[in-house]
């Protein structure tokens, strides 16, 4: 099952809201029920599950700008990847229903109002929502679904199902069209799914997880929604978890807080968990160099570029930071074989064999390629020792037609497998 995928509609059963009319609401559960949604609990029952406790409701999700901005610039199939990832956070939940413990099989969920234009995509004309069916125990015995925030050490409902099969796939998904088709329809038109009605629909995703899946667009009571106990935990705490935008942010605005689990991911990459100790503890990343959505993997065109200037609290790569310098070869990149960069090495003890150096070439994200002494690296022994220490040189050259002028580059001194200047990186 492709991750990504999954993650997307781990939270998401995409509603949205019709036209305002007379007798008809938005935000409040009141009024005669416009549609009915039956669910039908499927999976391993827990064996702790206090079936007196459960109830379910729809839930509406949050659909960043980001994800929007990348669908008005991406057509076809690739715009499927563009809500491909975890920023879909539970914003607003409809008035729950009671799941009956004697059957633990199917039930109905009455909408009765319609949501408000803050979790809409879209203006008067042209609006799109989504919601997803969670089953939860109503722990507080409120008859809510009550979400938490990111700094929150437990949490106030336990949800136990969601939409999510084991493997990700079939899922229903339902969707409701106001006005003209919105652009966020563009990530299920690249998967093939046909335009919905106006008003509330049925869209049924199915596939090996592989590739993209098959869509069928049917109305909401020609079937029964599938809602499973199987899903992980992290999958359960996402139902309730209300993370913010900032979140989900690449660019480093502000240093991770104190007592942050911070990891580095190569040069230019922080990982850190902000809030270890909470409920909604969430894995965060910070890019010296970013392109927000790059679905080529390459940031040929970053939007952000702080590589020469990290914010001062920056701490991965500082290990090697004094003793080694790196300078741009400024000529431009031919699709010839171009010298890249040179590493001088200006300060420390160490000697260094210049058969156990290599040099890494990151074509992409993704994609590395390692050249040596005599491949692509010419060693400048300027003290003539034969061993690469201060005052030397390393020249990088292409050794192959690698790279073009809109490829990102990053390059990775290596030393018998040890980052020796893990701090230097080099953007064409």
């Amino acid at each position: 099952m492709n991750s990504r995928l999954g993650t997307l509609f781990a939270t998401v059963l995409l509603a949205t809201a019709c036209g305002t009319e007379e007798g008809v609401h938005r935000g409040t559960d009141i009024g005669p029920a416009l549609i009915n949604l039956t669910g039908q609990l499927e999976g391993e029952v827990p064996e702790n599950l206090n079936a007196d406790l459960l109830r379910a409701a729809l839930v509406w999700v949050n659909i960043p700008q980001e994800a929007i901005d990348c669908m008005n610039e991406v057509s076809g199939p690739l715009s499927f990847a563009c809500l491909a990832f975890d920023e879909l956070t539970p914003a607003l939940a409809s008035e729950s229903v009671v799941i009956e413990p004697v059957t633990l099989a199917t039930f109905d969920v009455p909408l009765r109002a319609l949501p408000p234009p803050s979790v809409l995509v879209g203006d008067s004309d042209q609006r799109m929502g989504f919601a997803s069916l969670v089953v939860f125990e109503d722990l507080n015995g409120n008859g809510d679904l009550d979400f938490v925030g990111p700094t929150a050490e437990a949490a106030i409902d336990a949800p136990v199902a969601g939409q999510l099969h084991p493997d990700g796939l079939p899922l229903s998904v339902v969707v409701y069209r106001e006005g003209q088709l919105s652009p966020l329809w563009e990530a299920f038109a690249g998967a093939g799914c046909g335009e919905p009605e106006q008003g509330f629909s049925l869209l049924t995703l199915e596939g090996d997880g592989e590739s993209l899946p098959t869509c069928t667009v049917t109305g909401t009571d020609e079937s029964t929604i599938g809602v499973t106990f199987d899903l992980t935990e992290d999958t359960k705490r996402m139902l309730v978890c209300q993370l913010t935008p900032e979140m989900f942010s690449t660019y480093p605005s502000v240093a991770p807080p104190a007592g942050a689990v911070v990891d580095c991911n190569y040069i230019d990459q922080m990982v850190f968990t902000a809030y270890p100790n909470a409920y909604c503890a969430f894995e965060q990343t910070y890019e010296l160099r970013g392109c927000g959505f790059d679905l080529t993997g390459t940031c040929s065109s970053p939007e952000w570029d702080l590589s020469s200037n990290p914010p001062s609290w920056w701490t991965c790569g500082n290990e090697f930071a004094d003793g080694f310098s790196l300078t741009d070869n400024a000529a431009e990149l031919t699709d010839g074989l171009d010298e890249l960069f040179t590493v001088t090495f200006d300060q420390g003890t160490e000697t260094y064999l210049p058969s156990a150096l290599s040099v890494v070439l990151m074509v992409s994200q993704a994609e590395g390629y390692s050249v040596t002494i005599g491949d692509g690296v010419r060693h400048i022994d300027n003290d003539s020792n034969g061993l690469f220490s201060v005052g030397d040189s390393l020249e990088i050259y292409e050794p192959q037609d690698l790279f073009g002028p809109d490829v990102t580059t990053v390059g990775v001194g290596l030393v018998d497998g040890e980052d020796m200047f893990s701090t230097l990186a080099w953007y064409p």
